[in-house]
């Protein structure tokens, strides 16, 4: 329950807002909620920066950190954060416009003021749109609309492809194309290195660099390379057999051509693959299950391991935490970043080194409500791309430990892979247990999993795992911490777990 007093000194605790509420309306307001929870009905608040503006929001959210929506600023970075998380577009004002744009907007909210945008694909594409426009999505206003010169000058400035379609057949295409957008209509287009080879492809694929699918030739370097960066596989071909396949392969891309592997761990295992999916992280199709199983005991193993390590220091971590509601997505473990719970924040704030390695800032550490790992041996650009959409949240940073790691970079000294999604970083197993500061037997622990895991020892893999939860339940009476116990924690702190989590 909540009272008057708290919304007072909540209001007070801010300096962006003010409760503005008098004791009656409250008291009216709590008492016709029904069966809403008292500190999700909905309040009034006026904006200390501008007292023009006024809002509703329920008590948890204003406590977690929400703010006036008219006021919702966004700075100079933010814009070319966004515009380098695009790959088909730029932020393109200076600071000093950025800044002015802000001064003269009105009324505006600074998310809605027209800003200016340079389109990636044409250089000589700007417009103007709305930061919260931008993204959601929006893009080049001019790429949406092409001319068969457009397709011509794009053919000619290329020197590996050329534009076969006449203005008549180009006109029909765009004719006929429905509800498709215009630059991502299937046109014609000719090889220049072998005259025989056309294909289809719509303009934003060729403007973005994609050109005869025929002629993406792979050697047989390439393959050895690739299988000796994996330490799961490597190219069971001899250079001869390479070369009999690619003469026979007809019309198929040599990257799609399928050619033959074996599997390290279990030499009997043969398959045949193409380049292009080998290098999008398949494997043997005999041990997937197997890779399943020690995935899911090392990931197992390191909730229990790191979960020991941060009791010792009477802290919490939470395993299997429910972060959205439309697919029960789950996240590995989550550190909360609120109240007391600063672990990790003074770890990164004490240790500036580390912090520049990250790439992060004490002032965007400040706002996050919470830290969040998820561990994979899958570090292909598909599968990142599904793990931000799975958990990205604005205000908790998401890190990707990566359990595998040889195959999925070309210098497999480096620690971080840098992405282009806000509050999302890829980072190697042993980075994670140096950013934990995992130290002593939990160390041990950590090594000795890995070791089993890359060694390929299922048995033992789970066998340890069962000790460590066997040893964990002995040792405090229960097992991990998980949603539910979350969702008691934030209670007691008067905290709406659907809230917190934007669910």
């Amino acid at each position: 329950m909540i009272s008057y007093e708290d919304c007072i000194a909540l209001g007070n605790s801010r300096d962006d807002l003010e409760f503005d509420m008098t004791r009656e309306e409250f008291d009216e307001v709590i008492r016709n909620r029904g069966t809403i929870s008292p500190s999700q009905v909905k309040l009034r608040w006026r904006c200390s920066i501008n007292p023009r503006h006024f809002w509703e929001k329920g008590y948890s959210l204003i406590r977690i950190g929400y703010g006036c929506p008219q006021c919702r600023e966004i700075t100079y970075e933010d814009c070319v954060a966004l515009g380098n998380s695009r790959d088909d577009l730029e932020f393109d004002m200076t600071r000093e416009e950025f800044d002015n744009a802000m001064l003269n907007r009105g009324n505006v909210s600074p998310s809605r003021v027209m800003l200016r945008w340079r389109c990636s694909i044409n250089p000589r594409h700007f417009w103007e749109k709305g930061y919260s426009f931008i993204k959601i999505g929006y893009g080049c206003p001019h790429c949406r609309e092409i001319t068969y010169e457009d397709c011509v000058a794009l053919g000619n400035s290329r020197d590996d492809l050329e534009f076969d379609m006449t203005r008549e057949e180009f006109d029909n295409a765009m004719l006929n194309r429905r509800n498709v957008s215009p630059s991502r209509v299937k046109l014609t287009w000719r090889c220049s290195i072998n005259s025989s080879h056309t294909w289809l492809a719509h303009y934003r694929s060729i403007a973005g660099g994609t050109g005869c699918p025929r002629c993406r030739e792979i050697s047989y370097e390439d393959c050895v390379l690739l299988g000796n960066s994996r330490d799961d596989l490597e190219l069971d071909m001899t250079r001869e057999e390479f070369k009999a396949t690619m003469r026979c392969r007809g019309k198929k891309p040599p990257n799609k051509t399928k050619l033959r592997w074996q599997c390290m761990a279990v030499s009997d295992h043969v398959w045949k693959a193409s380049y292009n999916s080998i290098q999008r992280g398949r494997g043997c199709p005999d041990c997937v299950e197997i890779y399943g199983l020690m995935g899911t005991y090392l990931h197992l193993a390191f909730q229990y391991i790191i979960t020991m390590f941060f009791m010792s220091k009477q802290l919490k971590i939470y395993s299997e935490t429910i972060v959205s509601t439309r697919r029960k997505y789950k996240v590995d473990s989550l550190l909360l970043n609120i109240n007391n719970m600063k672990y990790l924040f003074f770890r990164l704030v004490n240790n500036p080194k580390l912090l520049n390695r990250l790439g992060l800032d004490i002032n965007s550490l400040r706002i996050l409500s919470a830290f969040m790992f998820d561990y994979t041996s899958d570090l292909s650009n598909d599968n990142i791309k599904d793990k931000t959409i799975k958990y990205q949240k604005k205000d908790m940073m998401l890190f990707i430990v990566g359990t595998r790691w040889k195959g999925w970079i070309k210098n497999a000294i480096k620690q971080i892979i840098y992405t282009k999604f806000r509050n999302v970083i890829i980072i190697r197993y042993d980075l994670f247990a140096e950013l934990i500061v995992l130290e002593g037997k939990f160390l041990e622990y950590f090594n000795h999993a890995l070791n089993l895991y890359y060694s390929f020892n299922l048995t033992d893999l789970r066998d340890f795992y069962e000790n460590l939860q066997a040893q964990f339940l002995q040792k405090y009476g229960r097992d991990l911490f998980s949603t539910r116990d979350l969702d008691s924690d934030l209670q007691i702190m008067n905290i709406d777990y659907d809230s917190f989590f934007g669910l």
